[in-house]
């Protein structure tokens, strides 16, 4: 799927979708939370993937700085929860039957 010029996984999710091309777009800071989108099992016990999305060669990425588009890949089929990163509010939380593309 791609979106505003940013290539996403086809099993991605619309809403992570919506919320990554919208932190894009404001510059929100963000946590992303990575499992297995199954058994819903976290990746990482700490939460340690934060920071601004970007784009890199149409690819989405997590950058620490604003400025930067070179970061860390988005595993954005692989996103189990999304907060923002002042306040840790929750944006997205994959259920258990969730199906892709939802």
């Amino acid at each position: 799927m791609k979106l505003n010029g940013t290539t996403y996984s086809d099993e991605t999710p619309k809403r992570v979708v919506e919320i990554l091309e919208h932190s894009r777009e404001t510059k929100e800071r963000i946590i992303i939370l990575y499992g297995d989108t199954v058994t819903g099992r976290l990746w990482k016990k700490e939460v340690d993937e934060r920071g601004y999305v970007g784009r890199h060669n149409g690819v989405p990425v997590l950058v620490k700085n604003v400025l930067d588009n070179s970061g860390s890949t988005i595993l954005d089929s692989n996103i189990l929860e999304i907060r923002t990163s002042k306040g840790s509010v929750v944006l997205y939380r994959r259920g258990f039957n969730e199906k892709s593309k939802s």
